[in-house]
């Protein structure tokens, strides 16, 4: 029953990846995409150069905190037991940084999708005492400024600072993704910079230009 109720809930979400570049990196991601090495599947464009590191590769679920409700549940007694339930915008709100801090310059793949979720679950059940109640204090919405937005966009949910995990069912990328290439420099009054942004379109296959 709850899954059938989360699958209903997280409907969509994107995928961002970021990839660090060699310090002597000489490139720029319009010439990669024109190379054909930066595609629209996010592969890395730079994975035949020495220095070339993967910091990120997530899915995230898109989280409307107007919208969405969040229920917590706990086993027991053989069957799962309502402990609360809340629209996401009354959680506490935690900022977070998303994106690298270490100096250098990166390139990063953003793709939409349509996904189908588990239920959420703590990542490290381990580090929570068993014996401790629930607590709605406890629970937090994480929210980052992606790229250059100039809102923030709520990323996670937490509680007692334990990420929450949720299993994926499906997972279905948009035809169109977007690679970008930014900065980072501590040095500077506004440390991430972002360079320059460029779309690419995934390319269809026979049986799925027929299933259309």
């Amino acid at each position: 029953m709850l899954e059938e109720l989360q699958g209903v809930s997280l409907a969509t979400g994107f995928c961002l990846r970021i990839h660090r570049c060699p310090i002597d990196w000489q490139s720029d991601i319009e010439t990669l995409v024109e190379q054909g090495d930066a595609v629209a599947e996010g592969n890395n464009p730079m994975a035949n150069e020495e220095g070339s590191l993967l910091c990120c590769d997530a899915i995230i679920p898109d989280f409307q905190p107007d919208r969405h409700w969040l229920g917590v549940y706990a086993f027991r007694a053989n069957q799962w037991k309502l402990l609360d339930n809340f629209c996401l915008n009354e959680a506490k709100n935690e900022p977070c940084w998303f994106y690298p801090t270490e100096n250098g310059k990166y390139l990063s793949w953003h793709s939409k999708l349509q996904l189908t979720t588990k239920p959420g679950i703590i990542a490290e059940p381990d580090f929570l005492d068993d014996k401790e109640e629930y607590s709605r204090e406890n629970v937090q919405l994480l929210w980052s400024l992606m790229a250059d937005d100039k809102e923030m966009t709520a990323v996670g949910i937490t509680y007692k600072n334990l990420r929450i995990d949720w299993g994926l069912i499906r997972c279905k990328p948009e035809i169109f993704s977007t690679w970008s290439s930014f900065s980072v420099n501590d040095m500077e009054s506004k440390p991430l910079e972002m360079i320059s942004t460029i779309c690419t379109t995934r390319k269809l296959t026979t049986s799925a230009l027929a299933s259309h």
